[in-house]
């Protein structure tokens, strides 16, 4: 989106933002207060629209 020019920077934060929100409703209960999760939540979603990750990647998620 970002390299195809289709979509500005505010835009996609947004998106970003609601995903995390709609990620973050749906996981475990308690997944959602954990802060380890939610920062790797974060940086995957990063990582994702950024680039620098594919959905391909295994990502590593931390235990509890």
């Amino acid at each position: 989106m970002k390299t195809a020019g289709t979509l500005n920077a505010e835009a996609i934060d947004r998106i970003r933002d609601a995903m995390f929100k709609e990620l973050i409703e749906g996981a475990a209960p308690s997944r959602r207060h954990d802060p380890a999760f939610r920062d790797h939540l974060s940086h995957r979603l990063e990582g994702l629209f950024s680039g620098a990750e594919s959905l391909n990647d295994t990502p590593v998620v931390p235990s509890r």
